[in-house]
This record gives structure tokens, C-alpha cells and sequence, in this order.
């Protein structure tokens, strides 16, 4: 749902659009802040979008606003604008988010872009898009701030602050003449350092880094589990080559778990993006044919049963209702098991606590609504007084074995050394309506024979 001051935003300038009042319309977005500017903008059709991007007087509010759409937005609003205004813009844009956007458009279009940016630009976003946009070199940006071991701290401040063109500097990268990383230090300690310290003697020698070829979420990991606000980029031999900051960590925490709650439901990553209709249905169909055979085998299991549905087909209307309430309980087990992997705060051993917990919860939970099934059969249908029972521990039981599927099967891939979302969704859900339909109708058939010889 739309902010109150994001929603009055959009609608003010949809109106001022229709009624063609650049000037007013000017005024609102020199005062508007750009993410606010950037978040309007996607509420827009592309023709929009071109008018308001047009009125925005700055240069530099043009480059902000375009970084703070997403790179598949950004494509098509450049397509639309050419490539020499395109490259103008992406000229003040910092090189990570340019190459971002530029692995979105189309080849032929990327490649004129190229061309028509500056030659130190051109040169950097070319570097980065080398690298897998997944990877720590993908997200990176090549503008790293670094100072010589043998500065004093007196000139490293100077230097700090006769930087012009560096975005951010969150910590001090210190490097030896050949540009290998030899240690950092914060900003506070600079400052508080004696003045004719040498650098060498107050750094941090074997400061946290990661390698070009890192996985993104990997890099998440460690920017949180340290609280760090950048983390700096080696190459093989140890060079200092770029910097990750905390905006672009954000960015991959929001694409990382966008992608996890997609393969929970059996879809994938592109299915937010503009594919053509094979491509999903090449990805999603054998997903489909999972929950089909799945589906499959419970028909087999009522199919072997139907005697006992034909002597008591109140059981029939209670199927729906413990496979919701088996389902609902794998799938919260499954989602506590998966965040616990995924912290990377805990090994795979203390995921185990975490398990423990779960199946305590769902004997509980279990028990009390085993009851409360238990006591509503009694009183709805008390002539048959074997039925409470029955459906009571088979209540029981169903939440258990959710669990059990809920939480074994991601740490089964786990171990397999398989990304552990891929086992969600149809894996788990399939899983819990086989045998928790199975436990259902053995149960209730024993019962059956026992009250109705």
C-alpha cells in the first residue's frame, strides 16, 4: 500500500501531466527528494515517464533518480529516450549502476551506449560487466578510496578531504606501492589517531575481505553478520580492485529473498520479469508435474480406502481440513528451518535446536487442537463415538509429520549441498497430503473395524 505522501506525489503529478502544467510540475520535482521522484516514476507508463524525466532541470537529480529504479525499469525508460541522451545520463551515473542497466538492454543497444559514454566511464562499466552480476564483482563499485601505508595521519585526513569524486568513504583501505590490500581502519580511529602516526602502525592488518568471484549472498552474509557499511574487493593476488557498500548489500538482501519466495512456490526468478511464454513455461511446468503426480498418489490412497469412506463418509469432510492444518503447520516449520539456514548465524548442528523446537510446538498445538476437533465430533455427531477420537490423534499426528517434511526435506537438500528453496512449496506440500492422507484413513479404517464390526 502507497504511503499517504507517496500516493498525494503520484496523483499530483498525474494531474499536472493531463493538464500539461510543466511549470508547476517543474517546481514539485526540483523539491522532491529522488527516491520519492524515482518511486513516482514506476507508477508511470513509459510515455509519462519520458515527460516527467524531461522536466527535471538538474543533471545530477537525473542520474540520482535514475539509480534508484530498478535496472529493468531503467531499460525500457532508456530505450525510449536514444542512446545519446542515454549515454549522457549514464555518464553521471556511478559505473556499478551503469553496468546494471546496461546488462539489461539489448545487445545492440548497450554496445552504441558504450561507445557514446566518456572513455574513463566507458572503461569501468566495461570492467564490471565482465563479471557475473551475481558476484562480488558484479555489485561492486571501481571508485575504491585508498591511501598508502607509510601516510601519516595528518596527510591521510587531507587526503580524505580533497576527495571529490568518490561516492562514500566509510572506512580507510590502506595499500602497499604494488596496490595490495595490507590493511583499514575506520574513520573514527583516523581521527582520533595522533597526528604524526603512520598509518601502517594503527590499521587493521588483516582486514575482513572478499574475493571478485564471491557470490552476492555470501557478501550479504558478512556485510551483516560484521555490521559492516562497505567491504572491500580483492582480486586473486590480493589488489584492491573495488568496494561493496551497504545500499548495494540492501539491493542484493531484496533480489536474494524476492528469488528464495519464488522457488518456494515452484516459480522462478524471471517470473517478475518481461519472458516470453515458453521460457516460463519450460521452467515452470516440471514443477506442475511434481504436484500432479503427487496428486496421483493420493487418489491411489483413497482409492484403497474407499471402503472405509463408503461405511463412514463423515470422514470425507474432514479430509479438507487436516490437510490445511498439516499443510499450514510444514510450511511455517519449513520457513523458520530455511531463515535459519540462510542467517548463516548457525551451523547446520544448531539448526538441529531449532527443529527440536518446532516438532515441541506442533505436539502442543497438536494436542490442543486434537481436542477441540475431538470435543466439536463429540458434540456434533455423538452417535458414533469412535470418531472422536480418531480424528483427534489423527490431528495430532498430521501436525507432527508436517513438521517433520516441513523441516527434513530443506535440510536434506542442505546436506546435498542443493539450494534448500527448491525443496519447498510442491516437495513439501506434496509430501504432507500423501502421508498425511495415508495416517488419516489407516487410523480411522482401524477405528472403523473396532466400533463397526
Amino acid at each position: 500500500m502507497l504511503s499517504k505522501k507517496m500516493q498525494v506525489l503520484t496523483e499530483t503529478v498525474k494531474k499536472l501531466l493531463h493538464c500539461h502544467a510543466d511549470e508547476n510540475l517543474k517546481n514539485i520535482l526540483a523539491k522532491a527528494h529522488e527516491a520519492d521522484i524515482a518511486f513516482c516514476l514506476a507508477q508511470l507508463n513509459v510515455e509519462e515517464q519520458v515527460q516527467v524525466f524531461a522536466l527535471l532541470q538538474d543533471a545530477q537529480k537525473r542520474a540520482k533518480v535514475l539509480s534508484e529504479l530498478q535496472p529493468d525499469q531503467v531499460a525500457s525508460f532508456l530505450q525510449n529516450l536514444g542512446a545519446q541522451k542515454a549515454a549522457d545520463i549514464l555518464n553521471l551515473v556511478s559505473p556499478d549502476d551503469a553496468a546494471d542497466i546496461l546488462e539489461k538492454l539489448a545487445d545492440t543497444f548497450s554496445s552504441e551506449i558504450l561507445l557514446l559514454l566518456k572513455k574513463e566511464e566507458a572503461a569501468e562499466v566495461e570492467s564490471l560487466i565482465r563479471y557475473r552480476p551475481d558476484t562480488a564483482g558484479g555489485i561492486m563499485s571501481p571508485e575504491v578510496f585508498s591511501l598508502p601505508e607509510d601516510l601519516t595521519v595528518a596527510e591521510a585526513i587531507e587526503k580524505i578531504q580533497q576527495s571529490r569524486d568518490v561516492e562514500t568513504v566509510f572506512y580507510v583501505y590502506v595499500v602497499n606501492p604494488q596496490g595490495h590490500l595490507v590493511g583499514a581502519l575506520s574513520l573514527k580511529k583516523l581521527i582520533l589517531a595522533p597526528p604524526k602516526t603512520l598509518l601502517r602502525d594503527i590499521i587493521d592488518k588483516d582486514p575482513i575481505r572478499v574475493r571478485l568471484g564471491e557470490d552476492q549472498e555470501e557478501v550479504a552474509r558478512i556485510v551483516s553478520r560484521y555490521n559492516f557499511l562497505s567491504l572491500p574487493v580483492v582480486d586473486e593476488a590480493n589488489k584492491l580492485v573495488g568496494v561493496i557498500t551497504v545500499d548495494d548489500v540492501i539491493d542484493v538482501i531484496k533480489e536474494e529473498a524476492t528469488e528464495d519466495i519464488l522457488l518456494m512456490t515452484g516459480a522462478e526468478k524471471e517470473a517478475m520479469e518481461k519472458t516470453g511464454l515458453k521460457i516460463s513455461l519450460k521452467k515452470r511446468m516440471p514443477w506442475f508435474l511434481v504436484t500432479l503426480v503427487g496428486g496421483f498418489m493420493v487418489s491411489e490412497v483413497i482409492d484403497k480406502f474407499s471402503s472405509s469412506l463408503v461405511r463412514v463418509s463423515l470422514l470425507a469432510g474432514f479430509i479438507p481440513l487436516l490437510l490445511s492444518m498439516g499443510g499450514s503447520m510444514g510450511t511455517q516449520s519449513m520457513v523458520v528451518v530455511m531463515s535459519s539456514l540462510n542467517s548463516r548465524r548457525m551451523n547446520f548442528v544448531q539448526v538441529w535446536s531449532v527443529v527440536f523446537k518446532e516438532f515441541k510446538l506442533a505436539l502442543i498445538m497438536g494436542v490442543f487442537y486434537g481436542l477441540v476437533l475431538a470435543l466439536f465430533i463429540y458434540l456434533r455427531y455423538g452417535e458414533q463415538p469412535h470418531l472422536p477420537l480418531a480424528l483427534g490423534s489423527v490431528l495430532v499426528l498430521t501436525m507432527i509429520l508436517s513438521v517433520a517434511m516441513g523441516t527434513f526435506i530443506p535440510l536434506l537438500f542442505q546436506k546435498m549441498g542443493v539450494d534448500p528453496a527448491v525443496a519447498t512449496g510442491p516437495f513439501v506440500t506434496t509430501s504432507i497430503n500423501i502421508f498425511c492422507m495415508w495416517i488419516y484413513l489407516s487410523i480411522a479404517t482401524h477405528f472403523i473395524i473396532i466400533a463397526i464390526p
